[in-house]
């Protein structure tokens, strides 16, 4: 097999491309594969149409993904085509993304290198690249990624914030629930914000389809899904439901507290992990102790098993 055939197979290029020249520069550890364009006709980049040949570009490199310990790249001298509707264009080539200076196999090796790496530099230093390089890939990933994600159906939601930086500087989060990801984040909190994360992460089909948002009770959120999703149901979640559960629980304990201390009694000093916390997790010395307070006339006792009535909603299943 000639050695050209043999890059050629291992590349994947095919007619009309034709690898024409390899060559090996071993006190580099260097190799060099030069590809060429054999056709008088083209693809027009922009709507497909078969378009004569109109000049050639000067040559362009591409890093490929190394052979054994040699840095590989591949040198092309690009035709244009000359469109009818779209002028002249550069036609694609099938090893690399417009404007690219990395085979798609390449870029997609330095994503999974970035996945598995500690940090972008740890990462940056295992690929021999430069930050802004491997910025580019990363965005080059990342509108791959959103282009496939369009034609992807996605009925629930999650909304949810996380401060970031110092301060209560907020961003606002948007989550696929059944595929497992965040869908896309904008800073701020406030309706409008929300409303601008909805639109901009999905396409007007897909927000026809989103059947259920989760959400915690910040009105803000509930108003941007309203008007964004009007088709949606608004879900509130477990655990700020059982936030808001354990809040009143404890606004109780410490009224109560203060009452009874007010006339020498203490029974309830240091017992507020025991109120709120689930009883399977409490000690066996502060459950005896528990056991006297949640079995006695408090209000607080009250308040909790009323709490702890509602944990068995979470397994319920019939709509009765």
């Amino acid at each position: 097999m000639e050695l050209e055939e043999h890059y050629s197979q291992l590349l994947g290029i095919n007619s009309p491309w034709e690898i024409y020249d390899v060559e090996l520069k071993v006190d580099e550890s260097r190799l060099d594969i030069w590809i060429e364009y054999m056709d008088d006709k083209g693809a027009s980049p922009e709507c497909g149409a078969a378009c004569p040949r109109h000049d050639t570009r000067k040559e362009r490199t591409w890093r490929h993904l190394d052979t054994m310990q040699f840095a590989t790249y591949l040198h092309c001298n690009v035709p244009r085509v000359r469109c009818e509707k779209h002028d002249v264009k550069s036609i694609r080539v099938p090893w690399a993304e417009k404007n690219s200076r990395f085979t798609l196999l390449f870029e997609a090796f330095a994503i999974r290198v970035l996945n598995a790496a500690r940090s972008v530099e740890e990462a940056r230093k295992l690929l021999g690249l430069n930050w802004h390089q491997v910025d580019a890939i990363k965005a080059r990933a990342v509108k791959r990624g959103l282009a496939r994600r369009q034609a992807t159906k996605i009925d629930c939601l999650g909304i949810d914030e996380k401060q970031f930086r110092s301060g209560h500087d907020s961003v606002s989060n948007l989550y696929d629930l059944t595929g497992g990801r965040v869908l896309d984040i904008v800073e701020g909190r406030t309706e409008n914000d929300c409303k601008q994360l909805i639109e901009q992460a999905l396409t007007p089909e897909q927000r026809a389809q989103v059947t259920a948002v989760a959400l915690d009770m910040w009105q803000a959120y509930a108003n941007a899904v309203s008007q964004a999703l009007p088709k949606a149901d608004i879900v509130h979640d477990r655990f700020h439901i059982s936030q808001h559960l354990n809040d009143a629980v404890d606004s109780v304990r410490r009224a109560e507290n203060k009452a009874l201390n007010k006339i020498g009694d203490n029974r309830l000093k240091g017992s507020r992990y025991c109120w709120l916390a689930n009883e399977e997790n409490i000690d066996k010395k502060r459950a005896e102790q528990f056991d006297v307070l949640k079995t006695s006339d408090l209000k607080v006792a009250r308040a909790w098993a009323i709490k702890e009535m509602f944990r068995g909603f979470w397994d319920y299943r019939y709509a009765g």
